[in-house]
């Protein structure tokens, strides 16, 4: 496709493989410049641009060449650009004091979007149900950027209140040796029979270690109680390798092993941006491991996209979430 030039030149290099159903190309696909030149490019033609990016009648219009260029001297670029995370600009400095005259407030790196300023837009966006995954798309868009900094009906951050603990009651006072006596020699009724409180303690202990002594012979090392191998107590062994460098992690599943960037204790480094909060979920179904994908870019099972759907596991496979490698080893369950 030849190069479509409106107020700054752009070119779209290919066409999408595959269309999404909120557009037809994804911001990843632009640089800042071409998504500058995109939006001035619908506005002369009238044509819908969104955060996420290209629209299917925006797209054909371009693709076919159905657009003209009304005012091919203007070289402004617009007020507002796509910021992407790790840049460092005044425009995120404006973000950033923009946050904490609302109460957002971190430990702001100034004018740099890292973790910090993430983190504060992320309690923001949900405090004012604005609905929007930057994730998604790519960064922090114009728009976005344009009702932070002008809505005037913003929600602040408030801190909840913390309700004090009760103070707790003061330890009584041990009785006297007389005291202590009296109760060891006064009688309880127990199933009809009158005993002293001594003889209903020493039973009571006897009973205890009853129980103990038969787990343990019962459940113990070498019972034929044990849990099978395989079964509910099976390991999980991942070899997660990310960034050139490898990191083993091992746990047992009894319910749900959540993978994400803010659910569970599964390690990945939240550098890798294409993960999402709550990405996958390993469970147990019917004896067999399942995987259950939640995450906006899907995840990979030796090779194999699964997307907001589930699939088995089995030892050896190789699972591809956002730029992490994780390989799985496990006994295989009920064997």
């Amino acid at each position: 496709m030849s190069p479509i030039t409106c107020a700054t030149p752009f070119s779209i290099q290919a066409e999408p493989a595959s269309f999404t159903d909120k557009s037809a190309l994804q911001t990843n696909y632009l640089d800042d410049a071409a998504f500058a030149a995109l939006q001035e490019c619908c506005r002369q033609n009238n044509l819908v641009y969104s955060e996420y990016g290209l629209l299917f009648d925006t797209w054909y219009a371009i693709k076919d060449g159905a657009i003209k260029n009304v005012n091919p001297s203007v070289t402004e670029e617009p007020g507002r650009h796509l910021i992407v995370y790790g840049e460092t600009s005044s425009d995120v400095g404006e973000i950033q004091r923009k946050l904490q005259s609302l109460n957002y407030r971190e430990n702001y790196t100034i004018n740099t979007y890292d973790a910090a300023l993430r983190d504060a837009l992320d309690r923001f966006l949900e405090i004012n149900n604005y609905k929007y995954d930057q994730y998604v798309a790519g960064g922090i868009t114009p728009e976005l950027q344009e009702w932070i900094l002008t809505s005037d009906s913003l929600v602040p951050y408030v801190e909840p209140e913390v309700t004090p603990e009760p103070t707790p009651e003061p330890t009584p006072v041990p009785g006297k040796i007389e005291k202590v006596r009296n109760y060891f020699v006064e009688e309880t009724n127990v199933l009809g029979l009158s005993m002293p409180n001594l003889v209903v303690w020493i039973v009571g202990l006897l009973v205890i270690m009853l129980i103990v002594l038969a787990a343990i012979h019962f459940f113990g090392p070498g019972s034929e109680g044990k849990v099978k191998a395989g079964g509910a107590g099976t390991t999980l062994s991942f070899a997660i390798t990310y960034d050139g460098k490898t990191e083993n992690y091992s746990c047992v599943v009894s319910k749900v092993l959540r993978i994400g960037r803010n659910v569970g204790s599964f390690p990945l480094n939240l550098n890798d941006t294409s993960i999402s909060r709550r990405h996958c979920e390993i469970y147990y179904l019917n004896n067999q491991l399942m995987l259950h994908d939640y995450s906006t870019y899907g995840t990979q099972i030796n090779g194999r996209l699964v997307h907001n759907s589930e699939s088995k596991l089995n030892s050896g496979d190789t699972l591809q979430i956002g730029e992490h490698t994780i390989i799985i080893t496990f006994g295989q369950k009920g064997k």
